[in-house]
């Protein structure tokens, strides 16, 4: 009887200690990734230009700011300031509104992009640009290549490869590759190869509209392989 006591004693001891260290655990704020998810009040205010503010709430994005990263929920009016570097981990489109510039661009899930005042670099994934005015010149880069921009409506996506494709839907843009321009009209499509160093312009394809209008870019990753 004894010797059960001790041993239903070193349980519970046992048990007791297990609580201990898994309830702090539990309450960690972490994301299913394994970053912290912080309040939008704690983020860092920077000096730079306000560029872009957030149109809904609750989308899940990664961002980093002053070379720091940060794992947080969207909210309606969430401010991104020059320099900030954006990533859509959610499984929705993740929408934001332009401040100096009057445009609206849609994060497709996946896309990781960084933003100036007066470019974008869209890094990996897709979105939509639509500008309605563009006060100066905007840029568009992607690897190998930066695109002019004065008021338009396009789609870009950007391979792990690093292959680009862009569809011009509305206006005019002019890609650069290497010093080279090119001019791209409505209703063509571009696609860039950084390894074989080559820039094709064909006339955009119905299948093509319909991979760029689903949320995921699997499509458009077939399309650049």
């Amino acid at each position: 009887m004894k010797k059960n006591k001790v041993v239903l004693s070193a349980l519970f001891l046992i048990c007791s200690v297990c609580v201990f260290i898994v309830l702090p655990a539990c309450n960690t704020g972490k994301s299913g990734d394994g970053q912290k998810v912080v309040d939008i009040e704690s983020l860092p205010q920077v000096s730079a230009a306000k560029i872009f503010v957030a149109d809904g709430s609750n989308e899940k994005i990664q961002l980093t700011r002053s070379g720091k990263l940060f794992s947080l929920l969207t909210k309606a009016g969430l401010v991104f300031f020059s320099g900030d570097e954006i990533s859509n981990i959610s499984d929705k489109i993740v929408s934001i509104s332009g401040v100096v510039h009057d445009c609206r661009f849609s994060l497709k899930p996946s896309v990781k992009a960084s933003f100036e005042e007066n470019s974008v670099t869209v890094i990996q994934g897709g979105m939509q640009m639509c500008f309605n005015k563009v006060n100066g010149v905007f840029k568009l880069s992607v690897p190998t290549a930066t695109i002019g921009i004065r008021g338009t409506r396009l789609d870009v996506h950007v391979s792990h490869d690093k292959k680009s494709i862009l569809t011009l839907h509305e206006g005019k843009i002019t890609v650069d590759q290497n010093g080279k321009e090119t001019a791209v009209n409505p209703g063509e499509t571009v696609q860039i190869d950084p390894d074989k160093k080559t820039l094709t312009v064909e006339k955009t394809t119905d299948d093509l509209l319909k991979a760029f209008d689903r949320i995921s870019s699997d499509s458009i990753q077939k399309i650049l392989r």
